[in-house]
C-alpha cells in the first residue's frame, strides 16, 4: 500500500497485489480447513472459515481506508500550515484546550459526511474553522511523517 500512498503504483496495480493477498488467505484457511474436516465437524469448521475469511476481507479494506488517508495526508504534507498556527496562537491565544476543541471540529468538518457546507454559513467561527482545513491537513501530514 506504501507505493500507492508515494504514488509508485497505479490503484489498478495496487488493487490486483490487494486481491491476490486476499485469494491467498482464502486459500490457506480452505486448506486448513479440508486437513480438519471430519464429518462430525464439517459444519463448525465451515462457519469457521466463512468468519475468517469475512475477517481477512474486512482487514484489507481497513488497510485500503487507510492507506487512502495517508495519501491525502501526503499529498497535503507541502501546504502551508501556518494559518493555523497563527489560529493557535492569535486567536486562542496559545490556549491548548481551546485549540484540541477546535481540531476535533476540524477534524469533523473534514470528516463528517452528514455535516452540510451551508450548515455552517451563519456562524463565523465555524467559517474560520472551514478556511482552516487545507492548513490543519499540512499539519496532519506532517505528524504523520514524524511517525513514519
Amino acid at each position: 500500500m506504501f507505493d500507492w500512498v508515494i504514488g509508485k503504483t497505479t490503484a489498478a496495480e495496487t488493487g490486483v497485489i490487494c486481491g491476490q493477498l486476499v485469494s491467498l488467505a482464502k486459500a490457506e484457511i480452505a486448506d486448513r480447513d479440508t486437513g480438519l474436516c471430519l464429518d462430525t465437524h464439517s459444519n463448525t469448521t465451515s462457519a469457521h472459515s466463512g468468519t475468517l475469511v469475512t475477517e481477512h476481507r474486512e482487514t484489507a479494506l481497513c488497510c485500503i481506508a487507510h492507506a487512502a488517508l495517508q495519501k491525502i495526508l501526503h499529498k497535503s504534507r507541502f501546504d502551508d500550515s501556518s494559518p493555523l498556527v497563527d489560529f493557535f496562537r492569535f486567536d486562542l491565544g496559545e490556549e491548548w484546550a481551546a485549540f484540541i476543541e477546535a481540531a476535533k471540529d476540524l477534524v469533523g468538518l473534514i470528516l463528517d459526511t452528514e455535516a452540510s457546507v451551508t450548515d455552517f454559513d451563519m456562524d463565523e467561527d465555524q467559517e474560520r474553522l472551514k478556511s482552516l482545513r487545507k492548513p490543519f491537513l499540512s499539519l496532519l501530514a506532517k505528524a504523520q511523517a514524524m511517525v513514519d
